[in-house]
């Protein structure tokens, strides 16, 4: 058992040796009291309860011992001499949950402006969780106590999946003591019939109002600081960049631009509560996710939030990577300066968009239909960053699998200790050995001197002390020869000094930055440049390995062109004796595009990337996602190890590289032409299912487009086929799965089932 943790109701870090306990025999054998300190935390006068059993004082050797290894899980009342196991919080009073010290307490915070849809939120997840989630993940939620469930029922269950009705707004704390009382949950998860974790989930539900101040922040909402993630809702319609780009009869509620001053109260009050400085970035996870965002469907054509997670059993990253890049461009568009409010402030955050009910019912306070999409995306990131899901790599898997035998964990510790200190040994003594420096003779080009000049960091061994045939005394190099430093540099700061010795014309120094140079070919290249400048340099992998790739764009002129040149590609770096040296380099030329109107690529591929760098790697290089039928104008192109990558820019104003085999090169004068080619292209392939409802999306979206009816039918005609294949697409035993249910349901009136193949088919 730990030996802190954190009171789930007044969120104050309490020992759990020094705990309280409540009387629990029945109030006719034991006089109750009135507990001042619970009546305090509720906010009331007084409050009747059971009695409040102090822990005993150890007095011998052996209590004291005892006291301090094992904390109490019983202790006898004073008056009615029965045992009681109830542990209250020494701070508040409350009733600490039976698992608190046993499993992993994790406390989520739910915080938003005011009408950003904080309580629907959590009324649907935890129903989301409770059922679709658990079956996908083999974990079961459960309430922990009887105030969870009846809370749960009364103020959030009842409301929306009964009644369907809107959950009226959260009354502050202040005003209403039950909005202190949190949900406290149990997740255990479950593999090949065993619980292999168990973890304590509390859920805060906060009024907007008390995140309006620094003082109400302070005195009611302690839970932040002490939270393990944080999910900060937006409501779209309240910002204003929104509220233009949506038709004209679309219900919106009042403008609020209270979240980005909300954000950085809370970052102020997590910073002074942990005592940090204003530069320590935040470690606690945040999800930033738009709400309502089935609101915004006029915006969203083609986008992958039109469509339910595929998250089923693990966290799936390309899908995570997708939404992310997605909405992160979506929320530079509409609230920039939140961005940069987010970066300087946490270190770890990611983008959702979500709709918890499926319907707008501003006005109306009545739910039409119930169809939450997405709800679950920021619950499953923050499991999944404190490693309680795995996502598709080998690593997240085994990490998942060692997680139960924290004994084996702890071993792997040792052993990587024991490696640590083999290593310290060894860098040790590279420390205790004599510095030398280069001396020119007569005799040998170079020979290698003591330089006693040079300060030790440890006190000189006996041996070290005996006498030498060299000179005892630091002998001064010539000039021209330097004493040998290890390279500082980084190895973006390498290569920008490695372009400075080209555009500078030091043709010795560029050729002592290779690893195996090739010295004509280089004193060439210097010779024949006129001048030479890095545009940009991005390191691509890790610093802390001995290989790294560098990304470069550079543009220079040779004397002999007249117009300057623009190359653009990567540089493999290896260490050698402690110096980054040129290994391999792989430069291709760019070639600009002339900007017309009349110039414009077709996305053929669904889901296509939008990159940062011109490389097929997706982790964080993926700008957004581009659907099938996408428009985009081409800026230059490359060719990099055989295949044609395009600079392109879209329709929003975004830039980025997308690979030339997911494009097609689009006639103005006739696009509807590029429509069929686009369809046949897709059908003629082995496409998958999320491929297909994309191609039948834009087929149904063109088709409506096209003023000619022969065409118009091609199209229609295309969009059956491409239909029918995803119908094909679907297993026949995962119906009812929300991937395949829902895009059944969207195409109810085109298909039916056909019982002689069981399974579903266009109608005719």
């Amino acid at each position: 058992m730990k030996r802190y943790s954190i009171c789930p109701f007044c969120f104050e870090r309490i020992n759990l040796h020094k705990v309280d306990f409540r009387c629990a025999n029945a109030p006719g054998r034991c006089s109750p009291e009135n507990d001042v300190v619970l009546a305090n935390f509720l906010g009331v006068s007084s409050h009747i309860t059971n009695k409040v059993v102090k822990i005993p004082l150890a007095t011998t050797v052996w209590e004291k011992l005892k006291a301090w290894l094992w904390a109490p899980r019983e202790v006898i009342c004073g008056v009615c001499h029965e045992k009681t196991s109830l542990r209250l919080c020494p701070r508040c009073h409350s009733e600490l949950p039976y698992t608190i010290g046993e499993y992993q307490d994790l406390i989520f915070a739910v915080i938003g402006a005011k009408e950003a849809g904080k309580s629907h939120y959590i009324s649907v997840l935890i129903e989301k969780v409770r059922n679709e989630i658990g079956a996908h993940f083999e974990c079961s939620l459960q309430p922990l106590n009887d105030e969870t469930i009846r809370r749960y029922r009364e103020d959030f269950y009842n409301p929306v999946f009964r009644k369907k009705e809107v959950i009226q707004a959260t009354l502050s704390a202040r005003a209403d003591s039950r909005v202190r009382v949190p949900l406290i949950y149990t997740l255990s998860f479950k593999k090949k019939r065993k619980i292999r974790d168990v973890v304590t989930i509390v859920f805060f539900d906060t009024a907007g109002e008390d995140l309006d101040s620094e003082d109400t922040l302070r005195t009611e909402n302690k839970y932040i600081y002490n939270s393990s993630g944080i999910i900060l809702l937006l409501d779209p319609l309240q910002l204003p960049a929104v509220r233009v780009e949506l038709p004209a009869n679309t219900p919106l509620p009042g403008e609020n631009s209270e979240t980005e001053y909300l954000l950085e109260r809370v970052a102020k009050l997590i910073r002074m509560a942990h005592g940090k400085r204003p530069t320590y970035l935040i470690k606690i996870p945040l999800a930033v996710a738009f709400s309502k965002m089935d609101a915004l469907e006029p915006l969203l054509e083609g986008s992958s939030l039109n469509y339910p997670s595929q998250h089923d059993g693990i966290f799936d990253l390309n899908e995570f990577e997708s939404v992310n890049g997605e909405m992160e461009s979506r929320m530079r568009e509409w609230a920039g300066s939140l961005i940069q409010s987010l970066e300087h402030n946490f270190k770890s955050h990611a983008f959702f968009g979500f709709t918890a009910l499926g319907c707008n019912p501003h006005g109306s306070q009545k739910i039409d239909k119930l169809r939450p999409r997405r709800v679950e995306e920021p619950f499953l990131w923050l499991l999944w960053k404190h490693k309680l899901i795995g996502d598709q790599t080998f690593l997240s898997q085994l990490l998942l699998k060692l997680r139960p035998f924290k004994i084996s964990v702890f071993m792997l510790g040792v052993v990587f200790g024991l490696v640590i200190s083999v290593l310290l040994v060894g860098i040790g003594e590279v420390l205790l050995s004599p510095t030398y420096v280069y001396e020119k003779t007569d005799e040998l080009p170079v020979r290698l001197v003591p330089d006693d000049s040079v300060p030790r960091r440890f006190p000189v061994t006996g041996a070290e002390k005996q006498p030498s045939t060299l000179p005892s005394v630091p002998i001064e190099p010539p000039k021209g020869v330097v004493k040998a430093v290890p390279s500082l540099q980084s190895p973006v700061e390498f290569v920008r000094a490695y372009y400075a010795d080209i555009n500078g014309g030091d043709v010795e120094s560029a050729i002592r930055k290779w690893k195996s140079p090739n010295e004509v070919q280089l004193r060439t290249l210097i010779e024949e440049s006129q001048w030479v400048k890095i545009n940009r340099v991005t390191l691509l992998t890790r610093e802390r390995s001995d290989s790294v790739e560098v990304s470069v764009e550079v543009s220079g002129k040779q004397k002999s062109q007249r117009t300057q040149q623009k190359w653009a590609g990567t540089l493999v770096l290896e260490k050698v004796a402690g110096e980054w040296k040129i290994f391999e380099m792989q430069l291709s030329e760019v070639l600009p595009i002339s900007p017309s109107p009349a110039r414009k690529l077709i996305m053929t591929g669904a889901g296509v990337g939008l990159r940062k760098e011109p490389r097929s790697a997706r982790q964080g290089n993926v700008v957004t996602q581009l659907q099938i039928g996408s428009v985009v104008s081409p800026l230059e192109k490359i060719t990099k190890k055989g295949e044609a990558w395009y600079k392109i820019t879209t329709s929003g104003g975004q830039e980025g590289w997308v690979h030339s085999k997911y494009t097609m090169p689009l006639d103005s004068n006739n696009q509807e032409q590029a429509y069929v080619d686009v369809a046949k292209r897709k059908l003629s392939s082995q496409a998958d299912f999320g491929t297909l409802v994309e191609l039948c999306n834009f087929l149904n979206r063109v088709s409506q487009q096209v003023s000619a009816p022969a065409r118009a039918a091609e199209l229609k005609s295309l969009y059956l086929a491409a239909l029918q294949r995803s119908l094909e697409q679907i297993p026949r035993d995962q119906h009812d799965k929300p991937r395949y249910s829902n895009w059944l349901k969207r195409q109810r009136a085109k298909i039916e089932y056909n019982e002689s193949t069981g399974g579903w088919v266009v109608k005719k």
